[in-house]
């Protein structure tokens, strides 16, 4: 008897790629195949504890270094005007949105950021 994996197979329908992700170094070759319960489990903690890594190193370095660069310019510029930097987040949002997942940039978005770096061009002056 088939199992469910197989049977789902047997019209040519169903078929299951590798995982790109857990493929590498002692992933069997029919690792997305569903054959062996226990190979995929090890790659799931796996990749956990990869996740856990990259956590860290956002944890330490980007928001860490953020802080420390927000310091810096705290001493540098004095406390009003380096909060201005906040107010820029929606910038970079915007830039990152149309670069990289290419998101339309709509009238009333260019209205919002330019009235967003006008406030703080009149708050910074």
């Amino acid at each position: 008897m088939a199992s469910g994996h197989e049977a789902d197979n047997a019209g040519g329908r169903g078929t299951r790629k590798q995982d790109p992700e857990c493929a590498g170094p002692g992933v069997p070759a029919d690792f997305g195949s569903g054959t062996n319960r226990v190979q995929r489990l090890g790659c799931q903690r796996l990749a956990a504890q990869v996740t856990a890594v990259w956590l860290v190193v956002l944890a330490v370095a980007a928001t860490g270094g953020a802080l420390v660069l927000f310091y810096a310019l705290i001493r540098r510029v004095g406390a009003i005007r380096a909060n201005l930097a906040g107010y820029l987040a929606p910038a970079f949002a915007i830039t990152y949105g149309r670069a990289f997942l290419s998101e339309p940039i709509h009238t009333l978005t260019t209205a919002g950021l330019a009235l967003i770096l006008i406030g703080s061009y009149l708050a910074a002056a």
